[in-house]
């Protein structure tokens, strides 16, 4: 599939693209080599040590009083960046400038020296152009491909935009506000002659500063965690935050790998990151067909609480973000990539209370809980034997819920997600309207490529059980979205009313292996997971009262190392 497999080159050549403007090349990762300074004789050094030794000897194995949590239960990364601030370390808003600049001189190059984009071109360069676009008249919806426009395409940018504002020591809110300018600045003067993108100004900074967050925290992981130094660590560090590592050769006064003895306290509770390889078998219902092949993943999921899992009493409200999560699996089968599924997520700010005493064995019993406002990005991408489908959501906001049970064996945990979605949807229907309808004067976006933009609601309980080497999750997600109608580029005559569902099921199944003596299987898991999951899905066109259902299942075993 072409659109698949662009996607995934895309994303290479994105973080390529960061890294090479940046001087960033491979030999980086020999640390005699860096010409900047670590941060080995650095007063950080002491301060973030002083900081994982508290978290360590005091704050895991104590109750405190709520007085006491205020002052002291911080995440380890507000922390670190407290510390950093107090060590004379400031915000370099030149120098993200200067960043930013040499990422709009790639986008200007390529924009305005190949005919790439010459058919999005509607205005000519004047000033006229720029006061319809500055007084919202040239504000539109427009119609580029969905690589483009979801995934990896202006989510991705945008996350880079975030990330030059954060590895410059910026705030979250100034991030995200450096990303909304960046997309404000490349819709209005370097795409000029375009309409000013109504779907790139929502996006872009939203999307990247919810992907942006998650690349952030744990690139500061892999740089910091006790197998750093492995080189699926250093791989995963450098990819995640190209950004971190490229700025880092500009100036040398940036630190990027922490020295031996910063180590990132979390425990195993605490995160949740893994690697995994295995076969998956697809049955397409509406062709009653199957298909076979390869799938690869990559998923971490990391909590910024200290105590959390651990023995303490804690009732507080977290202003800063408490859980960040990001992953992606692909298949592929002799045609190429079959599958795809990005998930990027932060919870931005949290009521938590847990409490949680040790038995008689010394085990952690009792409950942790926590309700926030949390933001996503999803993208996923399958072939149903009829047709390529594919939604990019944009899951804008709303509250994200967890309640977790832990007892001598394990843990139980239940948690529930509700967001408002912006979306881009591959109707489902279309092509069997197409065949007796006229698509003359419709939505342009549908029209040039089978998709629409769309607003709706987005709803996903989870439950898991992990019972000595034994875990089972199971999880539902309904989606449903209306078309947007209206502010199109093209004004169509005939813009009727799109609607399409989604229902998505899965069930894992794992097993822990541990028989194995080798040394990397003492310090990472290994798992083995099957796992059943089914997409329904369904699509409804007001004007013809056309409809069209369907659905694919996906049969998979796969390793899963933890790491």
């Amino acid at each position: 599939m072409r659109n698949l497999t662009a996607s995934l080159m895309a994303i290479i050549a994105c973080s390529l693209v960061v890294s090479l403007s940046s001087n960033a090349y491979a030999s980086l990762y020999e640390t005699k080599h860096f010409p900047f300074s670590l941060i080995e004789n650095d007063d950080i050094n002491s301060s973030i040590r002083n900081i994982f030794e508290r978290y360590k000897v005091s704050n895991y194995d104590t109750i405190s009083s709520i007085d006491e949590q205020e002052k002291n239960i911080l995440s380890p990364n507000e922390e670190i960046v407290h510390d950093i601030q107090r060590n004379g370390k400031k915000k370099y808003y030149l120098r993200a400038a200067i960043e930013t600049s040499v990422i709009f001189g790639f986008v200007s190059a390529f924009y305005w020296g190949t005919t790439h984009s010459s058919d999005d071109f509607d205005f000519d360069i004047s000033f006229d152009t720029l006061k319809k676009k500055l007084s919202g008249k040239y504000v539109l919806f427009e119609d580029n491909k969905i690589r483009t426009n979801s995934f990896p395409g202006h989510p991705l940018s945008g996350s880079y935009y975030y990330l030059i504002a954060r590895n410059n020591n910026l705030s979250r809110t100034e991030s995200f506000l450096w990303s909304f300018a960046a997309s404000m600045i490349n819709e209005l003067f370097i795409e000029f002659t375009e309409v000013a993108s109504l779907n790139d100004m929502v996006v872009t900074p939203v999307a990247g500063a919810t992907i942006g967050e998650a690349m952030y925290e744990f690139g500061k992981y892999f740089r910091c965690a006790k197998n750093r130094d492995d080189f699926i660590y250093k791989i995963l560090a450098a990819f995640i935050d190209p950004v971190a590592l490229g700025h880092s050769f500009i100036w040398r006064d940036v630190p990027y790998k922490y020295s031996k003895d910063d180590v990132c306290s979390y425990t195993p509770i605490q995160k949740d990151i893994s690697i995994s390889n295995g076969v998956s078998v697809t049955y397409h219902e509406n062709t009653n067909d199957f298909s076979i092949g390869p799938l690869f993943g990559v998923h971490g999921k990391l909590y910024f609480i200290p105590q959390y899992g651990q023995k303490a009493d804690v009732d507080r409200f977290f202003k800063e973000p408490i859980l960040s999560e990001i992953g992606i699996d692909f298949g592929v089968t002799d045609k190429g990539v079959d599958n795809i599924h990005f998930l990027a997520k932060t919870v931005w700010s949290a009521y938590y209370r847990q409490n949680i005493t040790r038995d008689p064995a010394g085990e952690a019993t009792g409950y942790s809980f926590f309700v926030g406002l949390a933001s996503a990005f999803e993208h996923i991408q399958y072939d149903t034997g009829e047709f390529e489908d594919w939604i990019g959501a944009l899951h804008v906001f709303g509250p994200s819920m967890e309640l977790t049970s832990f007892h001598s064996a394990g843990y139980v945990r239940i948690g529930l997600d509700v967001f408002g979605d912006f979306a881009m949807v591959r109707s489902y229907v279309f092509d069997k309207y197409k065949k007796n309808h006229s698509i003359d004067n419709i939505k342009s976006v549908l029209m040039k490529e089978n998709y629409y933009y769309a607003y709706g609601v987005y709803i996903n309980p989870k439950f898991e059980i992990r019972y000595g080497s034994h875990r089972f999750l199971a999880q539902y997600k309904y989606a449903h979205y209306d078309s947007f109608e209206g502010r199109d580029r093209r004004n169509p005559s005939n813009d009727f009313h799109l609607v399409d569902k989604q229902q998505g099921y899965g069930f894992v199944v794992g097993q822990l292996l541990n028989f194995f003596d080798a040394p990397f299987f003492k310090n990472h898991e290994l798992w083995i997971e099957a796992e059943a999951r089914r997409i329904a899905r369904s699509g409804f066109i007001a004007d013809g009262k056309v409809s069209h259902n369907g659905g694919d299942t996906w049969l998979v075993l796969r390793f899963r190392v933890m790491l």
